[in-house]
């Protein structure tokens, strides 16, 4: 096995569970570290940044040897494993072709399609932040090519806010092209909800230039019902239709636990609805 070791904090087959392939088969790549932090949410008050309690600073990490070990926090980022510093001697590092064999492993027959279904599984990259490991995805995508199972239906799960690579747009027109179906996005803008400032998670030219590459996508925001939210999903929204992306909007209630999200589930059913927008529960 050759090449640059690449970090990530885990590798799973599941289903998809948000948005336009929800219940899709999906063997997923979580790659580690993103440029945010996402602290807000879920803190008791939003505005007062001197309140938040962040459960991922104040975990015992004494005799935790692997990422799996680690529960989903209640406050701040429920991915928090995937990015933290303090937990980055968790993550796993392996070469472009041992993460290919690792997807591969996973998938009834190795295959991307199933041997009695006929039905093809989708390959997700996720985070952290994945396009800030382009050179990675590449490597792991010519990895799975090499090895003769290319999959045809691929999502990069990205917070919109990392530019493409010339390198990394010019790979996937040229994938679209040889090999794959679909180049799928899913965008989930960083919005008060996050406790990230406007600034920097908003960046529609960014998006703009994903969905030139590959017009196929969605924008999904995270919310809790507040009017102030509502507005940043309409103000966001409308810079994104301006720089050209027409993607449809799914929107989700705030938490990292089930329990959580469903407190608020039903009033942020109602109000996506009467809004005209997508319920990804």
């Amino acid at each position: 096995m050759t090449g640059r070791r690449i970090p990530y904090s885990e590798i799973f087959y599941s289903i998809q569970g948000e948005g336009r392939y929800c219940g899709a088969p999906t063997v997923w790549l979580r790659l580690f570290g993103c440029n945010l932090n996402c602290d807000g949410f879920m803190q008791d008050n939003l505005d007062d940044p001197t309140s938040w309690r962040l459960d991922y600073k104040d975990i015992d990490l004494s005799g935790i040897t692997t990422m799996g070990e680690l529960p989903v926090f209640k406050r701040g980022c429920d991915s928090s494993y995937s990015w933290a510093k303090r937990f980055r001697h968790l993550a796993p590092k392996e070469p472009a072709d041992a993460i290919a064999e690792n997807l591969r492993a996973l998938l009834p027959g190795r295959s991307f399609r199933h041997p009695t279904s006929a039905q093809d599984a989708h390959l997700a990259f996720t985070g952290g932040e994945p396009l800030m490991q382009q050179t990675a995805i590449m490597g792991v995508l010519d990895a799975l090519r090499d090895g003769g199972d290319a999959p045809q239906h691929l999502t990069v799960e990205t917070n919109g806010t990392r530019p493409m690579t010339k390198a990394f747009t010019a790979y996937l027109a040229k994938m679209l092209e040889s090999s794959a179906k679909e180049w799928f996005w899913s965008i989930s803008p960083k919005i008060r909800t996050s406790g990230e400032p406007w600034d920097k998670t908003i960046q529609p030219d960014i998006v703009g230039a994903y969905a030139s590459a590959s017009p196929h996508g969605q924008l999904k925001y995270v919310v809790d019902g507040d009017d102030r939210t509502w507005d940043e999903v309409e103000r966001a929204t409308a810079l994104y239709r301006k720089a050209g992306v027409m993607f449809p909007v799914y929107i989700m209630p705030v938490g990292g636990r089930v329990e959580d999200q469903q407190r608020i589930a039903a009033q942020i059913a109602e109000q996506t609805i009467q809004r005209g927008y997508n319920l990804a529960p």
